[in-house]
């Protein structure tokens, strides 16, 4: 749980924009989500060629990947464990009417890092769990909504998993 307080979702500049293979890609996105993944594999070329297909990436040319596609594949990894990829390539289509997808990505970044991290940091000692009052833009709700959504699926499965909120934080595991 500890490895959640230090996580940081890579700002858009923070991206790579040489173009990189799919094995690049892959490897860059897994090094990125390891820590906060819920279900492996986080992400296959398989997946990528489907994203492609189904029209959450756009053509690459000579099967590069640039700093927009590895932005997209970020959000799409994370997404698709809460809602379906019908709704991701809606939600794409209606962040990118409101603004680029530079200032979406690191929207989404921004509101990832924050509801991870605080998952360690709302929790006491006794593992008892405060959710904070705190205002969302309404062009950030639907980002908002779905990574609270992610780290609350995040927690409950670290809950699962220790066998126990008790073994997560507890007086002796803090």
């Amino acid at each position: 749980m500890k490895n959640l307080i230090n996580f940081q979702c890579p700002k858009w500049e923070d991206l790579p924009n040489e173009g990189l293979r799919s094995s690049g890609t892959i490897k860059y996105i897994e090094s990125c989500l390891k820590d906060i993944y819920i279900e492996e594999p986080i992400i296959t070329n398989t997946m990528i060629q489907n994203y492609r297909r189904w029209g959450l990436l756009d053509r690459s040319e000579g099967r590069l990947y640039y700093r927009e596609d590895i932005a997209k594949l970020i959000v799409i990894s994370i997404y698709k464990q809460v809602i379906s990829i019908e709704n991701i390539n809606k939600g794409f289509n209606l962040a990118f009417k409101q603004m680029t997808v530079e200032k979406s990505f690191n929207s989404f970044s921004k509101i990832l890092t924050e509801n991870i991290q605080s998952l360690y940091k709302s929790m006491d000692q006794d593992g008892n769990f405060t959710i904070e009052n705190k205002e969302i833009s309404s062009k950030e709700v639907g980002v908002a909504s779905i990574a609270y959504a992610y780290s609350m699926k995040l927690l409950g499965n670290l809950i699962i998993r220790k066998n126990g909120i008790e073994n997560i934080r507890g007086k002796d595991n803090g």
